[in-house]
C-alpha cells in the first residue's frame, strides 16, 4: 500500500500545480472548469484504486480470520461431543 500512498501524494502535487498554472493562465472559467477537471481526475484516479486494492485486501483478511474462528468453533465442538 506504500506504493499508492506515494502515488497519490505525488498526484495530489501535481494536480495542485496544474491547478494552479491553469487558474493563472486560463482566459475564461470553460478553461478554468476543464482544468480542475483534470486536477481532480489526476488525485482521484490513483486514489479510487489505492483505496479499491485496500478494501480488497482487508476483505480477503477479514474472510481467512473468518475461516479461523469457523475452524476453532468446530473444534470445540467435537472435544465437547466426545467428552
Amino acid at each position: 500500500m506504500r506504493f499508492f500512498a506515494v502515488v497519490i501524494f505525488f498526484a495530489g502535487v501535481l494536480a495542485c500545480a496544474v491547478l494552479a498554472i491553469t487558474l493563472t493562465s486560463s482566459s475564461g472559467a470553460p478553461q478554468e472548469a476543464a482544468g480542475a477537471a483534470i486536477a481532480l481526475a489526476i488525485v482521484t484516479i490513483p486514489y479510487c484504486m489505492g483505496r479499491s486494492i485496500q478494501m480488497w485486501k482487508e476483505s480477503r483478511r477479514q474472510m481467512i480470520i473468518e475461516d479461523i474462528l469457523l475452524e476453532i468453533r468446530q473444534e470445540r465442538a467435537r472435544t465437547r461431543n466426545l467428552a
